[in-house]
């Protein structure tokens, strides 16, 4: 199955080069929504994306406060791919809007 790499992370706070920020930002934001952008700034797309994959995972305390991903059927159905192959094609995507205009993507 295309999405078995991410299991191959583990829990998001597992991850020593964020494992602070990924624990900051589940301690503070306190199962609500409002300090969320002002947390979430320190912790790359990548990994963010990721989290959201399965944000009770990766943020046990306040994980469940996070939008939950539709299931694969409703992923795939609406883009023609899920998880973390959909997570890659976002980001690439979101690189490139955030690309200079003069430079071709």
């Amino acid at each position: 199955m295309e999405d078995r790499w991410i299991g191959s992370f583990g829990p998001a706070v597992n991850w020593r080069s964020f494992r602070s920020a990924v624990e900051t930002l589940d301690s503070e934001m306190c199962c609500s929504l409002e300090k969320l952008s002002e947390l979430a700034r320190k912790i790359p797309l990548d990994v963010w994306g990721t989290i959201l994959l399965d944000p009770e995972t990766h943020m046990p305390v306040s994980g469940s406060a996070l939008p939950m991903m539709p299931s694969e059927q409703v992923q795939e159905g609406w883009t023609g791919s899920y998880g973390g192959t959909l997570l890659r094609q976002s980001l690439a995507f979101i690189r490139c809007l955030l690309q200079p205009p003069d430079l071709a993507c």
